[in-house]
């Protein structure tokens, strides 16, 4: 009795101690928590400040990018890339609390990890699951700074012209109000009336000037001089094969004609050099674009005689702005009723002084010999002493908007556009003869040629050749206001034709391609998250092969291929920008979205560049891939143009918000037919659920075809979705050199899945660490190991025998892994929709076991070229499966060549001929 009772009370301190423990844990376990939760909201803070300091990093980077100042960057990208990384890993931080159920379940992670095997331990595990994330996302920077990989660009070969509907962009300097509305906007709207789409953008937002140069088939630069940023724009366009011109309406790219300007030399030291360093820079900037459009035919000459090839005369047009406002002028009575004659004169800037001593002289002696008659000066001008006295005969008028300018010039009956006899001025363009005669007030001009050109002197105007004739004709004009008033309405009928928004616009044919004659081939533009130089996953593989056959067909009934994709921020891409580029006879849009919304279903942001994308292509049909980061809009942007939509069903993303059907703890969730309340459990939202389920199957809903790469996915997609699903199996590309197979003294196991439990590598490592196979090796795949970096720790491999680990294989080098393995392990935790790796190992006589997971499963022949076990089978029966197979392969003969049953197997080529089929239901 003693005895119990001590033995009682013993067990009282024992349960003392532990509570005392467990209390200490707690109190430990609830500061590391509030701890975590202070640094979360640091880190976060820190992220933001990051991002920042990396988006104004990026825009250095972009600007210096091709630039003569090279040797600057050096520094500025190593610091851009370490300020990614730090972005990248902060990035990862609600992605890891997310998958990790929570930040509760992330603490206790964190702190297991801490306590496991300090500091080290926590550093591991959160490389690893750095690395993980980036390889799931292809979205990899190594340890040390490298030099990005952009050689991928610059293999353009076809031309825009003939790939593309006609899409013309113009980058332009807009600082000058005039120059904007005649040579830019202007030029929009003739574009337009000629039914080609054009686009505006300033030449001093580069990041947006290059993502439209890749939805662009011709580009206009005017007016902008050859800085680093606008070279490398032109360089941009030289890529891809683009035609560029560079426009201007002065002659303000040749040096020395600025050198002997009298208007410029009468400007102060600082702004004559500056006007001449400019002249530099425009000159280069023009020859960088290798053709040229001007306002006059004056100055198209001076373009070609500055060395470009092709200079094409496009003038100034009577917008739809100068037509509207001068109707509306002119339906009321202009004309003040105070019994005075104006002579007007607009002047933008000072340099126009010189130019006014034309005619000065001439309107101060008509001011002083008739007190009627009034000077309007809209704008700036310094008049000469001579004007003294007069000011009472002088209005001044402020700089103001252009209709406000239309009607204080109708409100006058005299126009003037006294120019310098120079060559500079012989250049220039008529408006001030256009805009006066729009409002019916009679002109008069100096003889230069964008005048006398189009003005039949005493007809539809007056050419004053000196001052006496000025003088004369302001007389003239004065005295008769019937010959006024006839030169004026004469003139306001010949704009009215001669400068037709329709009659100017064909001026623009003579340098736009001819029309795309009609197609040779349909049009076929394929969607997928990830695509050459980024191929990573089996969709992927899917469609770059399925896609380089097509193009690579000559077959009248097979398409042109086109390809969206996303690409990562880099810098030569910002977010949401395009990059485009072509490889193997295929042209690829590469739209940049950030690490952080890649996982999205729905990406606003994308909706409106697919829109382009496909405005710019005009295909004829649309092919969907894996769209995780394009989001569900590229299928509604599709079916909107009423574009022919096959969607692919690689995996189980339209049904499923965790794609794969993965629990948050790892585990496959086991639905066949979904229930919608055990996926509201999962994910722990139910209006987040029910509005991804129903965006998507809207979607999804409008597409004409639905495939699916297996039998099982079929049916799976089939039930939840109660309509028509097509089987299309993948295919495989084909060996090119398999060695034969014979009875090796070490049976080789080869496993690709990666570093994850879903994959099955915790049953391999299990068996084999277990059961200490003889005669076996283990071959593990490390798809990290190219980038320099490991998934697996040494200590994963504890207690195997005999293992190897090797870097991942491309589709280049796939033969030489297969020939180096004799049995693939498959055994996926998960019901996949096809299993490529299974087929590209049974077509290489290497013997497969898989668990019974959905697609992989219908490449395998029972007892013929694998087995099959269980779905839900334990290491264990893994483990008899393995050493079934090895004492299949040692009852071998040695000289019998391993021959598997493969004929089932479809390769690209025969899934692309049976999707070409499909695809004309």
């Amino acid at each position: 009795m003693n005895y119990m009772k001590k033995e009682y009370e013993e067990l009282i301190e024992k349960n003392k101690l532990l509570n005392y423990e467990l209390f200490n844990l707690s109190k430990e376990f609830k500061e590391t928590q509030d701890s975590l939760s202070k640094e979360i909201i640091e880190l976060k803070e820190i992220k933001l400040h990051s991002e920042n300091r990396v988006q104004e990093l990026e825009r250095i980077i972009f600007l210096m990018e091709n630039s003569r100042s090279w040797k600057m960057t050096k520094y500025a990208r190593i610091t851009g890339i370490l300020l990614r990384r730090v972005h990248n890993l902060l990035t990862l931080l609600p992605i890891a609390i997310k998958k990790k159920g929570g930040l509760v379940n992330f603490a206790k992670l964190f702190y297991s990890k801490l306590r496991q095997g300090g500091l080290k331990n926590l550093q591991y595990a959160i490389r690893t699951f750095t690395a993980h994330q980036q390889s799931e996302n292809a979205f990899h920077s190594s340890q040390n700074v490298q030099p990005e990989d952009i050689d991928f660009l610059f293999h353009i070969t076809k031309n825009p012209n003939e790939l593309f509907e006609k899409r013309i962009l113009i980058i332009a300097e807009m600082s000058i109000p005039q120059c904007t509305k005649y040579r830019v906007k202007q030029k929009q709207e003739l574009f337009e009336s000629l039914g080609i789409k054009s686009e505006i953008v300033s030449w001093t937002d580069y990041i947006r000037s290059k993502h439209l140069i890749s939805l662009s088939s011709l580009v206009i630069f005017y007016r902008v001089p050859a800085y680093d940023s606008v070279l490398s724009l032109i360089g941009e366009c030289k890529r891809l094969n683009i035609r560029t011109f560079w426009e201007v309406d002065d002659l303000i790219f040749d040096e020395k004609v600025l050198k002997e300007s009298r208007t410029i030399n009468s400007l102060d030291t600082a702004t004559v050099n500056s006007l001449l360093e400019g002249a530099r820079l425009y000159r280069e900037a023009m020859l960088a674009c290798g053709e040229g459009v001007a306002s006059t035919p004056g100055l198209a000459k001076e373009m070609l005689k500055a060395g470009l090839k092709n200079a094409y005369i496009v003038e100034n047009a009577l917008d739809l702005q100068t037509l509207e406002t001068a109707k509306e002028i002119l339906s009321k009575p202009s004309k003040t009723n105070d019994n005075k004659i104006r002579i007007v004169y607009g002047s933008g800037t000072s340099t126009h002084n010189i130019d006014f001593e034309e005619a000065a002289p001439a309107i101060a002696k008509v001011l002083k010999e008739n007190s009627n008659v009034i000077f309007r000066i809209i704008g700036m001008l310094d008049l000469p002493d001579y004007f003294n006295g007069l000011e009472k005969q002088i209005e001044r008028i402020e700089f103001c908007k252009y209709p406000e300018y239309l009607r204080y010039l109708s409100e006058c009956d005299i126009s003037i556009a006294p120019l310098e006899d120079y060559i500079f001025n012989e250049s220039k363009s008529n408006i001030k003869y256009l805009e006066a005669s729009i409002v019916k007030a009679a002109s008069i001009s100096s003889p230069l040629s964008a005048f006398v050109s189009v003005i039949e002197s005493g007809k539809n105007g007056l050419i004053a050749n000196n001052s006496s004739e000025w003088y004369e004709l302001f007389t003239k004009l004065i005295n008769n206001v019937d010959y006024r008033n006839q030169l004026a309405n004469t003139a306001y009928n010949f704009v009215l034709e001669r400068y037709a928004p329709k009659f100017i616009a064909t001026q623009l044919n003579e340098f736009l391609p001819t029309t795309l004659e009609k197609r040779k081939k349909k049009r076929l533009i394929s969607f997928n998250v990830f695509y050459r130089p980024r191929s990573f996953g089996g969709a992927t593989i899917v469609a770059e092969q399925i896609n380089d056959l097509i193009a690579d067909s000559n077959e009248y009934e097979v398409y042109e291929v086109f390809v969206v994709t996303t690409m990562p921020p880099s810098s030569f891409m910002t977010a949401y920008s395009v990059m485009r580029y072509e490889l193997n006879n295929t042209t690829i849009f590469g739209i940049c979205v950030p690490n952080e919304e890649m996982e999205n279903y729905e990406n606003k942001n994308i909706y409106n560049i697919v829109s382009d994308i496909l405005e710019l292509v005009n295909p004829d049909l649309a092919h969907i891939h894996c769209i995780q980061g394009l989001g569900v809009g590229v299928v509604d942007a599709c079916t909107q143009r009423n574009i022919k939509t096959a969607v692919t069903l690689h995996d189980a993303w339209w049904i499923c918000p965790r794609q794969f059907m993965i629990k948050a703890d790892g585990k496959f969730c086991h639905q066949y037919k979904i229930d919608k309340n055990e996926c509201i459990k999962c994910i722990g939202s139910t209006s987040e659920y029910l509005y991804r389920s129903n965006k998507l199957l809207n979607s999804l809903n409008k597409a004409d075809l639905l495939l699916a790469p297996s039998q099982y996915f079929t049916d799976l997609y089939q039930v939840n979705l109660n309509k028509k699903v097509m089987v299309n199996k993948n295919g495989i590309k084909k060996p090119i050199r398999v060695l034969p197979k014979f009875k090796n003294k070490i049976i080789r196991f080869g496993y690709v899945g990666g570093r994850t439990n879903i994959k099955g590598i915790h049953l391999i490592l299990e068996a084999f660490k277990k059961y200490k196979f003889k005669n076996a090796e283990l071959v593990v795949v490390d798809n990290l190991l190219n980038l320099g970096q490991k998934s697996y720790p040494e200590s994963d491999f504890d207690g195997i025998l005999k293992y190897e680990i090797l870097p991942a294989y491309t589709q280049d080098n796939i033969d030489e892994f297969f020939n180096s393995i004799d049995v693939l392990l498959f055994p996926t935790q998960w019901k996949e929709s096809f299993g490529l790796t299974v087929r590209e190992a049974i077509i290489r006589n290497v013997w497969v076991i898989t668990t019974d997971a959905g697609g992989p499963v219908e490449g395998i022949i029972e007892g013929v070229n694998g087995n099959i076990i269980p779905f839900d089978s334990d290491y264990k029966q893994l483990a008899v499966a393995i050493q079934n197979v090895i004492n299949t392969y040692e009852a071998r003969d040695p000289k019998e060549e391993i021959l598997l049953e493969k004929m089932h197997i479809a390769t690209f080529e025969e899934q692309k001929n049976e999707l070409i089929q499909l695809f004309k239901l």
